[in-house]
C-alpha cells in the first residue's frame, strides 16, 4: 500500500497525485534516458582507462547527488557529511590527477579522456537518482511502478536502437542485435543450467538407495 508521507494531506490527495503521474507516463522516460546514457559512457571509459581508476572514480556519485540534493531538493547536511564528501573529492581528485600523470606508463588508451567519461557518467546517474526522489514525492509514485516504467522505456530505447543498427552496413554496424539475441539465449542458458543442475544432482542423491548395514 501507499502511505500519504505528508500528514497534511489526506489519502485523497494522494491518489490524484497517483493519477496525475499515470496520466503523464513520460516522465518515466527521463530517468530511463539518463540511465541509458550514464551506461553508455561508462561502457566508453571501461574501454580508455584502467579498471581500477575506473571502479574508484564511480564512488564521485555519492559527491554529485549530494550536490544535486542540496541545491534542488533543498536537502541540508550535518558536519560530518560535508567532512565525508570533502574526503571523497580529495580521493577522487588524487586517484585522477596520478592516473593522468601516469598515462604514458599505463596501459590504458586514453586515461584522461577515460576519467572525464567516467566523472560525467556519475554526473548523469546522481542527477537521475534526484530525479527519481523527486518524482515519488510529487506524485507519491510507488517504488516498483517507478522501475516498472523506467525498464520498459528503457528496454524500448534498446530495441529501437537494435533496429535502427540493423539498417547499417554490416563492416560498419555499431551492434548487431542477431549476434545480441543470441548472446541473451546463452546466458539464459548457462542460467538455468546452472540453476537447475544443483536441484538434479539433489534429486538423484535422495533418489539413491541407502547402504544396507550389516551386524
Amino acid at each position: 500500500g501507499i502511505r500519504d508521507r505528508s500528514p497534511s494531506r489526506g489519502l485523497g490527495d494522494v491518489y490524484k497525485r497517483q493519477v496525475s503521474a499515470l496520466q503523464h507516463p513520460l516522465w518515466l522516460a527521463v530517468p530511463a534516458v539518463a540511465d541509458l546514457a550514464a551506461t553508455t559512457l561508462n561502457n566508453f571509459a571501461i574501454s580508455l582507462t584502467t579498471a581500477s581508476v575506473y571502479q574508484m572514480l564511480k564512488g564521485s556519485t555519492v559527491l554529485f547527488t549530494a550536490l544535486f540534493s542540496y541545491f534542488f531538493l533543498k536537502r541540508r547536511f550535518f558536519r560530518h557529511e560535508y567532512l565525508g564528501m570533502l574526503l571523497v573529492t580529495a580521493g577522487l581528485v588524487t586517484v585522477g590527477v596520478s592516473s593522468a600523470l601516469q598515462s604514458n606508463a599505463s596501459a590504458a588508451k586514453n586515461p584522461v579522456l577515460g576519467n572525464i567519461l567516467v566523472v560525467a557518467a556519475q554526473a548523469i546517474q546522481s542527477a537521475q537518482f534526484v530525479f527519481e526522489e523527486s518524482l515519488m514525492h510529487r506524485y507519491h509514485i510507488p517504488p516498483l511502478l517507478l522501475v516498472g516504467g523506467e525498464g520498459l522505456f528503457g528496454v524500448s530505447m534498446v530495441l529501437a536502437a537494435l533496429a535502427v543498427f540493423q539498417a547499417f552496413p554490416s563492416d560498419n554496424r555499431p551492434d548487431n542485435a542477431v549476434i545480441a539475441f543470441e548472446q541473451i539465449e546463452l546466458v539464459l542458458a548457462v542460467s538455468c543450467r546452472d540453476d537447475v543442475s544443483p536441484i538434479g544432482d539433489a534429486d538423484r542423491q535422495m533418489a539413491q538407495p541407502l547402504p544396507s548395514r550389516r551386524k
